[in-house]
Parts: C-alpha cells; structure tokens; sequence
C-alpha cells in the first residue's frame, strides 16, 4: 500500500508494521481495561455479600436484644437479594408480644421488606403493605385493631454530620381500620404523609435514665410535615414535641383543617356529639374560619402538663407515659 505526496515521491507504508504498531495496541488496552472491571466487579460483589451478610445478621441480633427485654419476637424467613443496586431482606409472618404487669400487647404484620442502597448505607427503607393486627388484653377485656394498608412506606435517615438531623418519613395510602377510630368519620384514611427529625439526636434507648439525658440536652422532635386526609377531613401542618420535667409529653401543633363541618355533621349522625352541641361547634368554627379569610380553618393545638388543648380551651388529658427503669 502506497500514498503519493507533492513531489512525486512515493512513500511505501508496509501492512506489516501497521499491524505491529497501529492493531494490536487497542487489542492490549481494551484487555486491561477488561481485566480492571472484572477486578472492580468482584470487588463490588464482595462488597455487596459482606453487607447483605450484614443486613441479615443486624435483623438476627435485633431480635435477640428484643428478647432480653421482655419482647417476643417471632419471624418466618429472611430473604436477602436485590443485587446489584439494593441489598433487600424480605421477612415474612413478623410478630411481637410482651407481658407486662398491666397486660399484654401483641402486633402480628404482612410480609414486611426492609433495603438500602450500597452506596447510601445511612438511609434505610421500610415496605409492610397489608394487614396489621394489634391485640391488647388487660384482665378479662381483649380490643383488637385491624389496619390493612394499600401502602406504607418508613424511610429512615441517620444523620452523619450536625448539619443532617437523624430523620423518618412515613407515607401511606388507603388505611382501612376495623374498629373505626373515632364513629362517624369513616374507616378509611386516604393518605399519609409525615416527616420527622430529631435535631439533636435520638435517645440511646427507651429507660428513664437516657430519655432524662436525650431531655437535659434540648432534645426535641420537630414534625416537619403532617397531612391526612380522612373521610371528610382534609388536614395539614406541623409542630414540636418534647419532654417535660417529668418526663410527659409536651407538644405545639399549627394545624389546618378543610371539611369541619362536615366531620362535625357525621359526629352527630353518630351519636358522638348531640344537636344542638353540633350547632354551636359549627357556628364556632365557621366565624373563625371566615375571620381567617376561607374554608381552611387554622387551629392550634398543643399538650402541657397532662393536658390536651385546642387554643386556650382544654378538652381533655393524655395518659401518663411510664418509662422503663433505667440509669
């Protein structure tokens, strides 16, 4: 093979010396750079094994620590796959029970599945659609809750610098109840959005001792967002809960809340609130309402010192929450 150039000179290229130089160089480099993924790829499945490995044996040791702390906790089979992008353990028939002086509780829930991200190790998901059942038995007396959801998803976030506050987001769709939580405003909770975080952190565990730690050092847990929208009740806002000297929950809620009269009307076609208490609610609320320029009703709520409160008026108590002995 010949080029010609200015001049008449006739410059010879052999074919052998292009394949020595120019062919066979791509061949080499393609070859190692070949070898270099099949050393990354393996790498990466070990990787990979290790943490599935991980996720495993973290579900396993949770149970065990449960178990010395009076839960009884009781799965089928965990599952690990999801290779290469999600390491996932599918757990099936989960359960817990405890004992305790004043009864027993018991949560019996669907195939639950729980992954992560091999690269984002610090954020882990939570899918448990399906039927949850809850039984308490205290003497004589059992009530039983049945939720089935449609969807529910948990995402959890644990901060690695002060800048990202340990977070978890909860949304769900289609929550059907039996009992009704409250007669007349349906079984039915459309969706579920909340988002949570802690900005100074969690409690290392639930006893007395460490909650009183997490409660000197400003802990609080902000509700970033909460929306819901069940039967007629369209309702949003956000707030803060924390602990007081006692330990009890103390908590502010903004809240809006479209469909008031509405719920109020289903109350008391329930037998919840009588007539002409109906009335005087739904003339309440509809001054405020209109004094707040529309159909979205803003209400404070808050809880202090035992109490329930919305405004300045307090409708009722919460329980006394009594934390596990500790240091």
């Amino acid at each position: 093979m010949s080029f010609t150039v200015w001049g008449g000179r006739n410059i010879t290229v052999a074919m052998e010396t292009m394949q020595k130089t120019g062919f066979r160089k791509p061949s080499l480099i393609a070859g190692w750079v070949g070898a270099a993924l099949l050393l990354v790829a393996g790498a990466y499945g070990v990787y990979w094994t290790a943490m599935a490995n991980g996720l495993q044996a973290g579900i396993e040791r949770w149970a065990v620590a449960q178990r010395d702390k009076g839960v009884h906790v009781a799965f089928g089979e965990i599952a690990v796959g999801g290779f290469p992008f999600r390491i996932r353990a599918v757990v099936t028939d989960p359960a817990l029970s405890k004992q305790e002086a004043r009864g027993t509780w018991t949560w019996r829930g669907p195939k639950m599945t729980l992954s992560t991200r091999p690269w984002e190790i610090s954020q882990g998901h939570l899918k448990a659609p399906g039927r949850h059942q809850f039984t308490v038995e205290r003497g004589d007396e059992t009530r039983t809750l049945d939720l089935t959801a449609g969807a529910l998803d948990l995402v959890l976030i644990q901060g690695e610098a002060a800048s990202r506050p340990p977070e978890m987001r909860i949304t769900a769709k289609n929550l059907s109840y039996h009992p009704q939580p409250v007669a007349g405003l349906g079984g039915l909770t459309e969706s579920l959005d909340l988002r949570i975080e802690a900005p100074g952190g969690l409690p290392r565990t639930m006893n007395s001792g460490d909650v009183t730690v997490w409660r000197d050092n400003g802990g609080t847990v902000e509700i970033r967002r909460l929306e819901v929208h069940h039967g007629p009740l369209d309702i949003d806002g956000d707030g803060t809960m924390a602990l007081d000297r006692d330990l009890q929950l103390e908590a502010a809620f903004s809240l809006r809340v479209r469909g008031f009269r509405e719920a109020v009307d289903a109350l008391r076609a329930a037998g919840v609130i009588r007539a002409q208490a109906a009335e005087t609610v739904k003339t309440v609320l509809s001054m405020l309402a209109a004094g707040q320029g529309g159909e979205r009703l803003k209400v404070p709520l808050s809880v202090q010192d035992g109490r329930f409160y919305i405004g300045p008026l307090a409708v009722g108590r919460i329980p006394t929450v009594q934390w596990p002995a500790g240091r």
